[in-house]
């Protein structure tokens, strides 16, 4: 039941683009990406990805070993390892790790195995909300922690805490 590439021309070309990115970052794994584009389901997954969305085409061609992991492993391993680096990114930056590259990184990631998990049936409407609401909450954690602890280095913020966001009296309100 995947969707039909609107465009079987961009599809080709944005496959080519994605093999040749990968052939210039890791070219050991392109017997790996030739036997996934031998397989009929992951060809039209493949084909409804690239003939559908140039946006994540373009994810693709910046992250081709994460997109090959991604179609092999699929998406439940891949939100799980997107969640463990997470987690380690938060205390990363608490400790003072600039999070700005890292969570942009994380966040075309999440596209893709979000649009992924969706394109292919894997997971339902639940699910993907929850997994862009857990990293959205994730990511703005990361970067007010570190943003805290850069201003209690400072001296501009006192520590009434074991951390910076302990006790900060800083609050943050989405919806």
């Amino acid at each position: 039941d995947l969707p039909v590439a609107g465009d079987g021309d961009l599809a080709r070309v944005g496959f080519e683009r994605w093999r040749t990115a990968l052939a210039e970052r890791a070219a050991a794994e392109l017997p790996r990406l030739d036997a996934l584009a031998a397989d009929v389901n992951a060809r039209a997954l493949m084909a409804a990805i690239f003939g559908n969305s140039p946006f994540l085409t373009w994810i693709a061609e910046r992250e081709p070993g994460f997109a090959l992991d991604l179609l092999t492993n699929g998406p439940d391993v891949m939100a799980a390892r997107l969640d463990a680096d997470l987690h380690r990114l938060r205390a990363e930056a608490a400790a003072g790790l600039d999070p700005s590259a890292p969570l942009r990184l994380y966040k075309r990631r999440l596209a893709l195995t979000t649009a992924v998990a969706d394109i292919a049936g894997r997971w339902d409407l639940e699910r993907i909300t929850g997994f862009l609401t857990a990293f959205a909450d994730a990511a703005l954690q990361t970067a007010c922690g570190h943003l805290l602890a850069e201003a209690a280095k400072r001296g501009v913020l006192p520590l009434n805490g074991a951390t910076a966001e302990d006790g900060s009296g800083f609050i943050v309100l989405g919806m």
